[in-house]
């Protein structure tokens, strides 16, 4: 009986560990792809496409054209981006001045914010938006050194000026133009709005998106589900330990083979785009998600080598406690027979 419980065990635990496996592959995919709408992923994808083709973008011209002019001198009359940035930085900024502002703190938490508001309204984490000019204000002031800096960099000449005094300018300059910039941002309930209208299948694939986190919990739900009915099939000898770690371990293989495949598609896939800013995204993109899925792939790495582990230690504990086990019945066994002796003899 114990023999044909162990091989339908193993029968059963062959099942579950095919099953296992091909979730320890999808699990990944899906929860790196969900990873990429996050307002981290999504302000990492826009700063690093902003670096290449800016000026094709935003159609600024370039260093050698331009003359920056002092900041007490800035004025936006027209109600775009790009002019709102130049209110508060110049009458006109170059691409390669645009880069070096991107590149800062403070445009990577402008970014932030504005993408995380979008991405809040898009999902349905929360029905209006909530980036406005206050939150600009907030920004620059948390990092005024900075913006100073920049400043001095994209006009040199106030690279003489008083910090005080620039940053009075600064704060005069974000407080005429700060609402300008929200304005001329699309607004996220509009997006939602255009987006459902012009393709009502996207409304299906936001409605997924607000619901993330309980597919993530469902999928992780269903894989401890499977790695314990495994575990209980090879309860014996604490078996279950080894066919989780095996299981891990080709979950891991499969998991980082496929990581490898976005990069080299996302280099192909830019090289066939003309528009540098698109080419730069789609990179960004595919190189967000072979990290997302490398990172799982160590963690499926990580928790194969500690079931191994534990199988090991307890393994080696019950060898022991066997060893101990003989050695006492064999010293009983030797006191029993000396005892024998001894009455024999008497």
């Amino acid at each position: 009986m114990k023999k044909t419980l162990n091989v339908f065990g193993i029968i059963f635990a062959w099942f579950l560990s095919i099953a296992l496996v091909v979730m320890l592959i999808v699990t990944p995919i899906v929860f790196s792809a969900l990873s990429l709408v996050t307002p981290k992923t999504i302000t990492d994808v826009i700063t690093n496409s902003l670096s290449s083709g800016l000026s094709e973008m935003l159609g600024l011209p370039s260093a050698e054209s331009v003359q920056i002019t002092t900041l007490s001198e800035t004025a936006a009359d027209t109600n775009d981006a790009t002019s709102a940035l130049e209110g508060i930085f110049g009458d006109k900024v170059t691409a390669e001045q645009m880069e070096t502002i991107m590149a800062s703190q403070a445009a990577k938490e402008f970014i932030e914010a504005y993408t995380g508001d979008l991405t809040g309204v898009l999902t349905g984490s929360q029905q209006t938006s909530q980036f406005n000019a206050e939150k600009i204000k907030e920004i620059v002031n948390n990092n005024m050194d900075e913006v100073i800096n920049i400043l001095k960099t994209v006009a040199p000449e106030l690279a003489d000026k008083d910090a005080e005094e620039l940053k009075s300018k600064i704060l005069e300059a974000v407080d005429q133009n700060a609402d300008k910039l929200v304005e001329a941002l699309p607004k996220a309930e509009e997006l939602r709005e255009q987006i459902v209208a012009e393709n009502p299948a996207l409304k299906t694939a936001l409605d997924i998106l607000a619901k993330k986190k309980a597919i993530k919990l469902g999928f992780i739900g269903v894989i401890v589900l499977i790695s314990a009915l495994i575990f209980v099939c090879r309860i014996p000898g604490l078996r279950g330990f080894r066919w989780l770690a095996t299981n891990l371990f080709i979950g891991t293989g499969f998991t980082a083979t496929i990581a490898f495949v976005p990069g080299a598609m996302g280099s192909v896939l830019g090289n066939l785009v003309q528009f540098a800013p698109a080419m730069s995204v789609i990179e960004s993109l595919m190189s967000a998600f072979s990290k997302a899925m490398f990172l799982r792939a160590g963690v499926m790495l990580i928790s194969g080598g500690l079931c191994l582990t534990a199988y090991i230690l307890l393994r080696n504990c019950r060898k022991k406690k066997m060893l101990a086990a003989v050695e006492v019945a064999e010293e009983t066994v030797e006191e029993v027979v000396e005892d024998r002796e001894t009455v024999e003899n008497a």
